[in-house]
């Protein structure tokens, strides 16, 4: 049975010394079957004199490190989240200059081949589909 006949209770009793006054004790020590309290009970055996108290309460110390690790998880994700969004962008950025590099690059060729240049002229006519696009190579217009 539990501590006062409470089943969702446990009991611990110890006889313990108490250095101070030379008496001997009784201790309880008592926690919820949800470990939401711990109590502890002393009782003289000498004088019969018996004190109960509250020492701590579990509950709210459990809510407060669950809280904690709450928000560290958040700096966490923000974190990943930051770190993810820079190497996007840093993905993007070499993207774009690997074509800057492409392009220069057959801009280059193209001055030099004719016959380079008439073919990259064909593969353009075929590939743009946007009329700003074709107006900048200066291709026909598809509508027309």
């Amino acid at each position: 049975m539990g501590y006062w006949g409470n089943p969702n209770r446990t009991c611990k009793q110890s006889l313990h010394k108490c250095a101070l006054r030379g008496k001997h004790y009784y201790t309880y020590s008592t926690l919820n079957a949800d470990s939401s309290a711990l109590m502890l009970g002393m009782i003289s055996q000498d004088d019969g004199i018996g004190l109960m108290s509250v020492t701590e309460n579990l509950d709210s110390k459990i809510k407060a490190q669950e809280e904690k690790l709450k928000q560290l998880k958040a700096q966490r994700q923000a974190a990943l989240a930051r770190e993810k969004a820079k190497e996007k962008e840093q993905a993007r950025k070499d993207d774009t200059r690997r074509k800057i590099l492409i392009g220069s690059c057959m801009l280059k060729i193209t001055e030099e081949d004719e016959q380079a240049r008439a073919k990259l002229i064909t593969q353009m006519d075929r590939y743009l589909t946007d009329e700003r696009d074709r107006t900048l190579f200066n291709l026909d217009s598809l509508t027309a």
